[in-house]
């Protein structure tokens, strides 16, 4: 039974009995009619139809096989929207002309992507919603519909997004329009997955705050007063939350706030003036200090300097270093990397010298405590490669490549290089990583980390980036002797 399609196809089959081509055209407006070609022309004829005169047809075969369309033929598809007692649904469909049984062509309804949405946090799991294709039109023939997916995706979440929001259920009845005006269209079905999961909240502002940990305090400080009254630990003085809370309102027009460096300084900082001033930092800055990946080990960094530092020194870290010079952060982020490694601070209690507090001082210092504590463990470990792998070493081009002989000498080029190589010399005795020094003019300049037959890390001095010119150079150095690599 012949349906009105969305578009308009031709569908080009030989006639068995005759060996001509019978080209079945349907017609958006409804209208089906046949046209017959020579037995060696089997392409459709240029025609138009009788009854509304459109004379622009997909070629079903050039659409099977994925072959480029005229840029004035736009594939029109159908949404078909839904909801159940535990999910709303959506299915993206498309009418499409399949062959049927003695020269018959029909179009037939076929579903090319299925998208669902759980009601409930029983069955949200860890996905928002789940996408299901269906790219075969027809499983007889086996023919893929070769379509923009991510195109269609995009109008399966609209769809779905605005299909919720008119049939919404109590858990996010209180969500309205105004407030999913500012999210894009492909972000609105997760922001309405945050609600569901997280259903103890009713205020939008929360799906702007950037944490992981401190999601579990919301159940507790399920309100955003609440919970910002317990980020700034719940601080008295008026400076203080004035700082404070000026940031976080330019945090939230700005649509991201991350808490984690608020909630760092509010606890380990005791003087108001000097917490007043890291809680006003640059909201760029304050923001990328500390992550959800870091910030109790950050927290214990702080305390552990307060041993050995006034509250006014630690700030200037922050306030006149990080906050001033972007390269100094890369320090940071190295720092922050090294302390969580396990039994960091009891090497620190033992080990570590005070100098005068800089970015650079602490960097070297937590790098030479953690050598001591990294290269008694090892004893001097001798390190065993095979053989191909030796053959590797050498001069490429101005560079020459080479892997540590021992611990001792690993931990010698961490020193020059100022980052924490060293503590890779568990996993080059493990095998699952391999270091490789270079130098140039007989200068240690950069370090390699090879890992799961790819460069993992590139590293000049301090972590920084390596110049682009001796990058290719290192990328073609590694193409030619160690893509063998597993």
């Amino acid at each position: 039974m012949n349906i009105n399609s969305k578009n308009a196809w031709v569908y080009s089959l030989k006639n068995e009995s005759t060996t001509k081509y019978i080209h079945h055209f349907f017609c958006t407006c409804g209208h089906s009619f046949t046209q017959k070609t020579a037995i060696n022309q089997s392409f459709a004829p240029d025609i138009s139809c009788p009854q509304c005169q459109n004379s622009t047809f997909v070629d079903t075969d050039e659409f099977k096989q994925g072959q480029l369309l005229e840029d004035s033929i736009q594939i029109q598809y159908g949404i078909k929207l839904f909801e159940n007692q535990t999910l709303w649904g959506a299915d993206i469909y498309i009418d499409f002309p399949v062959y049927f049984q003695k020269n018959k062509v029909v179009l037939q309804s076929k579903k090319l992507l299925h998208i669902h949405m759980y009601k409930s946090i029983d069955y949200t799991h860890f996905r928002a919603y789940k996408l299901v294709y269906y790219p075969y039109v027809s499983s007889t023939y086996g023919f893929k519909i070769w379509t923009k997916q991510s195109k269609l995706d995009l109008a399966a979440i609209n769809a779905l997004s605005s299909f919720i929001m008119k049939h919404k259920n109590k858990t996010i009845a209180w969500i309205n329009n105004e407030d999913l005006s500012d999210i894009s269209s492909s972000k609105k079905l997760l922001c309405l997955h945050y609600f569901i999961k997280k259903s103890h909240l009713k205020e939008f502002n929360f799906y702007y705050w950037d944490m992981v940990l401190l999601q579990n305090y919301t159940k507790e400080y399920n309100s955003e007063l609440k919970m910002l009254d317990f980020i700034v630990n719940h601080r008295k003085e008026k400076s203080v939350k004035r700082a404070f809370y000026t940031s976080y309102k330019n945090a939230i027009k700005c649509k991201y706030y991350n808490p984690h460096s608020d909630f760092v300084f509010a606890r380990t900082i005791d003087d108001p003036n000097i917490l007043e001033k890291l809680l006003s930092l640059e909201l760029k800055v304050k923001q990328s200090l500390f992550t959800d990946a870091n910030y109790l080990e950050g927290m214990a960094l702080l305390k552990f300097l307060k041993e050995h530092y006034t509250e006014k020194q630690i700030a200037k870290l922050f306030v006149q270093e990080l906050s001033l010079y972007k390269k100094k952060r890369q320090y940071w982020e190295d720092i922050l990397r090294m302390i969580q490694k396990d039994n960091a601070f009891s090497e620190l209690e033992q080990y570590f010298f005070k100098h005068k507090l800089t970015v650079e001082n602490l960097h070297d210092e937590i790098i030479r405590v953690l050598h001591i504590a990294e290269f008694s463990s090892w004893n001097n470990s001798v390190f065993h490669y095979e053989k191909s792998l030796l053959m590797t070493q050498g001069k490429y081009d101005d560079m020459i490549f080479k892997l540590p002989v021992s611990a001792y000498e690993l931990s010698l080029w961490s020193k020059l290089l100022h980052n924490c190589m060293f503590a890779y010399a568990e996993n080059i005795e493990r095998g699952s990583s391999i270091i490789f020094a270079v130098f140039k003019k007989e200068k240690l300049c950069y370090a390699l980390e090879l890992s799961e037959g790819k460069i993992m890390q590139a590293k000049a001095v301090s972590n920084q980036s390596i110049p682009q010119e001796d990058m290719k150079r290192i990328r073609a150095w590694y193409q030619k002797y160690l893509t063998y690599l597993p």
